[in-house]
């Protein structure tokens, strides 16, 4: 017989498509009833949405139904199989279990559905790139050397940069080269970004929008319709689904920057209520609300015999250690070259003081059943650069309970 747990996750999916198809339903109807809406003269363009993932496909369809209640225009793109081999969308270990067309395919689909009611029709990217401009890309990119494509720029923009990111976080890796056939995968990146590049900047020109409004433009491809909208004077702004409850909106910047410091001294002022102060109390035992949590393991957390060695009457700091792959693609180095940097030279002060101990945690992202597991994880990059850990440093792993 069944175990209860595995009857309900086996009935998961089932409630989740129903709930999906009523949100869906509901917005589409709506969207019906006030498509005959006299617009007015403002034209807000609507970038490629990442309509694959439920709440950014919520976001995007809620905040063009609000605008067209108030008579904006609407001007919606999106990727139509431009890019090759895999994309900023999908790829490596994200989606193994099917093939990129197969995933494309579906990406595009969901995407068409998304604007399938709209005064103007979505304006297609295949519609603003010809052969001949694949073909002069294809030209360019493929005399390059690895370290050629990694540092290549232009017009400003590090391509090379932003197509290594990419690649890291399909793979979930910090280095590019432990990844099978990275040459020829940062390349096809490189590629990419450059044909979408060349879209925008025909969309914008010919268009004209009054405003944009994206996806987070942290990395990749929205990443370059914020540079584009900017060199244009075009007032950008950017979505990021944080919770299921709460999004984030940035303007001229990327709103997984979440940069609040012009708020927080006001915030700071106000009393919470008690409904608040409850609110942050189930924040703080981890009921959040994200829609992936990877904090939490769902039953899979494991003890560590590792911890009955850490004494107890000594010092100790707690080195809490983000995703690898995830902080290699968001490029926020400052004072290390990347997170295992900061962490060797964390040990070695510690291997100095002894008086004191280290516990490092990595992130319980890396096992986490929700999302692919991490292919280059904090204990694999020590181990990689030959660290020797003292007597008084403990590596948990990231499953620890």
């Amino acid at each position: 017989m069944l175990p209860i747990k595995k009857i309900i996750n086996s009935l998961g999916w089932r409630v989740n498509l129903l709930l999906k198809k009523d949100w869906e339903n509901k917005l589409y109807r709506f969207e019906q009833s006030i498509s005959n809406k006299k617009i007015s003269n403002l034209r807000v363009l609507i970038g490629p949405s990442f309509a694959i993932y439920p709440p950014s496909y919520a976001i995007d369809k809620s905040l063009t139904l609000a605008l067209k209640l108030k008579g904006v225009e609407i001007i919606p793109i999106y990727c139509d199989s431009v890019q090759d081999i895999e994309c900023n969308f999908i790829g490596g270990d994200w989606t193994k279990q099917n093939s990129f067309e197969k995933n494309c395919k579906n990406c595009r689909t969901t995407s068409e559905k998304l604007w399938r009611i709209n005064s103007e029709k979505a304006l297609r990217f295949s519609s603003y790139l010809s052969g001949d401009d694949i073909n002069h890309i294809t030209e360019i990119v493929s005399e390059l050397s690895f370290e050629e494509a990694l540092c290549f720029n232009l017009n400003g923009i590090a391509y090379g940069r932003m197509a290594k990111d990419i690649l890291v976080n399909n793979y979930l890796v910090a280095t590019p080269s432990l990844i099978d056939n990275h040459n020829y995968l940062l390349k096809v990146h490189l590629s990419n970004l450059l044909r979408v590049s060349l879209i925008y900047e025909r969309i914008l020109d010919e268009k004209k929008p009054d405003r944009v409004v994206s996806n987070d433009s942290y990395y990749g491809m929205w990443a370059l319709l914020e540079h584009h909208c900017k060199m244009r004077s075009i007032p950008f702004y950017s979505h990021w689904p944080a919770t299921m409850n709460r999004v984030a909106f940035a303007h001229n910047d990327a709103a997984m920057n979440l940069d609040l410091k012009a708020s927080w001294e006001k915030f700071l002022k106000k009393p919470l209520s008690n409904e608040n102060e409850q609110k942050v109390e189930r924040w703080l035992v981890g009921e959040r609300g994200y829609v992936i949590d990877t904090t939490k393991l769902g039953g899979y957390e494991q003890s560590d015999p590792i911890l009955s060695e850490v004494d107890l009457d000594k010092p100790t700091i707690v080195l809490a250690a983000n995703v690898i792959w995830d902080l290699a693609a968001l490029d926020k180095q400052i004072i290390f070259n990347d997170m295992i940097e900061w962490i060797v030279e964390t040990i070695e002060w510690f291997a100095s003081n002894d008086n004191a101990q280290l516990v490092i945690k990595p992130h319980p992202a890396e096992t986490a059943p929700k999302i692919p597991r991490t292919n280059e994880n904090v204990a694999k990059a020590l181990k990689a650069r030959g660290v020797i850990f003292p007597k008084n440093v403990f590596l948990l792993k990231p499953d620890t309970n």
